[in-house]
């Protein structure tokens, strides 16, 4: 007779209540795990490929992004709380749960395909949030397989092995989290309303000459209005319709549309200035709606300035697209 697995491989419920499992695997379990398998070889595959629907399937993503952290961080905790308690009821829950969680990443990630053919990201950052996001997705498949056979064959190394996965999974996720940020609001998101004293300190501040701030009219007033309302999707991470204002050319000339973006002279003329002034309900409205609009104040600072002329020296350092 076959020896019988060894105390140290099988799973011990800390309270002794471990309810009694099958020892094989399901049809339905085999066939559903074969299906996610599927689901993510087809999302890895297209995410090299050009696919339609983007425009419409992509958006979910930012509906559904949140629903795979709560849920991995929720596992972390009822793993935790199944190795201190045990118990037949939160041993249905944890895999339940699981499945739950691969289920919400698996959709979170294709969709999250589809959104980046909308196109306008920085592509480097945009590989970054990719590879990483595919990541979490394997690493979520593997742990659910690992936990469903750990249950089935009552092992205990493969509980480790679930373990191990499910950990490295949460940091990946804090991962593709911060890349995510960086993507959509520029890489300085965590740091943008430090004190210029702090931001110096970090090297991330305006730079100085002899210690004093240079002064110039743009790189004290007008830049920081364009790098709080408009860098965010015409930056270096994000160049919505083709339009940058931290490069010269694109900010004066305009993007695909070929409007002149700032006309010297002429804020009437100059379509930046004509796009912010749009009533709420137009769709051109710069910025768009609920994304932080130019106060009157600042308008009127940018109807000043390009009155008299546009005066234009430079971009802070930190600024420039080719600086570090």
């Amino acid at each position: 007779m076959p020896d019988a697995p060894s105390s140290t491989d099988r799973i011990e419920d800390p309270q002794g209540t471990e309810p009694p499992v099958s020892q094989s695997v399901s049809m339905r379990e085999l066939v559903g795990f074969v299906l996610m398998v599927l689901l993510a070889v087809a999302i890895s595959w297209a995410s090299q490929a050009q696919l339609g629907w983007g425009e419409f399937l992509g958006p979910f993503h930012i509906l559904l992004l949140h629903f795979p952290v709560v849920l991995l961080v929720l596992m972390a905790g009822l793993e935790v709380a199944w190795w201190r308690r045990g118990g037949e009821e939160l041993h249905r829950i944890i895999l339940w749960m699981m499945q739950l969680t691969v289920t919400s990443t698996l959709l979170t990630v294709g969709l999250g395909v589809f959104l980046a053919r909308e196109g306008g990201y920085n592509p480097e950052a945009l590989e970054d949030h990719q590879n990483y996001g595919l990541a979490v997705m394997w690493t979520s498949v593997l742990a659910v397989a690992l936990l469903t056979w750990a249950n089935k064959l009552e092992n205990h190394r493969l509980r480790q092995g679930y373990r191990l996965v499910l950990g490295t999974t949460l940091v990946l996720m804090i991962m593709v989290g911060h890349s995510g940020g960086n993507l959509s609001h520029g890489d300085k998101f965590l740091i943008k309303h430090l004190p210029e004293s702090v931001k110096r300190w970090l090297g991330k501040g305006t730079p100085t000459d002899n210690g004093q701030d240079t002064q110039d009219e743009f790189t004290s007033v007008i830049w920081p209005i364009l790098e709080e309302r408009c860098i965010k999707c015409h930056g270096p991470k994000k160049q919505k319709g083709e339009y940058r204002v931290d490069e010269k050319e694109t900010l004066f000339g305009g993007g695909e549309s070929e409007e002149i973006s700032i006309e010297p002279g002429d804020p009437a003329g100059s379509s930046l200035i004509r796009m912010i002034l749009l009533s709420m309900d137009n769709d051109e409205v710069m910025p768009p709606e609920g994304k932080g609009q130019v106060t009157e104040e600042e308008t009127w600072k940018l109807i000043n300035w390009i009155k008299k002329g546009a005066p234009f020296t430079k971009f802070p350092e930190a600024a420039e697209p080719d600086k570090e």
